[in-house]
């Protein structure tokens, strides 16, 4: 089926990602998915819960199909390579697919198509001005504390939060 096909195209896309760049394939697992470390399909590379952003700080760079991580990979100025295959038409809505085909137009990152027999892997780069561009649009406004959001609260509510009443 589908979900097989699937695993089989990323898995030998991984290992074409292993060779080509040596390096090691790390899944940062959403926080609702099942995995488990070192899981069988996907050929017991590593899995990760609840460190996407510290994986992506100390990455070369970040593959991805559609994800807010990559607001990360944006903020840590790390290459981002987005990927796609024929069969998301099966299983992916078109409002996610049209979301992941804009980041990936916005950040100057064609996306790969790795269902394909013949994946061109092209140069893993940063275009410094669109991931400016992006942050601005999307991340953060000019001028605003740098920092991410909850270490900023965090920090006024340590250190200036005399008068702050903070109700859940």
């Amino acid at each position: 089926g589908d979900i097989e096909e699937y695993y089989y195209y990323l898995n030998k896309f991984f290992k074409k990602i292993e060779k080509k760049y040596k390096c090691k394939v790390v899944i940062a697992a959403h926080p609702r998915s099942d995995y488990v470390n070192k899981d069988p399909i996907f050929f017991k590379r590593e899995v990760v819960f609840d460190n996407t952003k510290e994986l992506i700080q100390y990455s070369e760079f970040c593959i991805t199909y559609n994800s807010t991580a990559v607001n990360f990979a944006v903020l840590y100025q790390k290459p981002i390579m987005f990927i796609n295959m024929g069969l998301f038409d099966n299983f992916v809505n078109k409002h996610d697919q049209d979301v992941a085909y804009s980041m990936s137009d916005e950040l100057d990152s064609m996306p790969c198509k790795i269902d394909r027999n013949h994946v061109i892997l092209t140069d893993l780069k940063v275009n410094k001005n669109k991931y400016r561009e992006y942050q601005i649009n999307y991340i953060k406004e000019v001028g605003s504390e740098q920092g991410f959001f909850w270490d900023i609260v965090r920090y006024n509510m340590l250190f200036q939060g005399e008068g702050w009443l903070l109700s859940i």
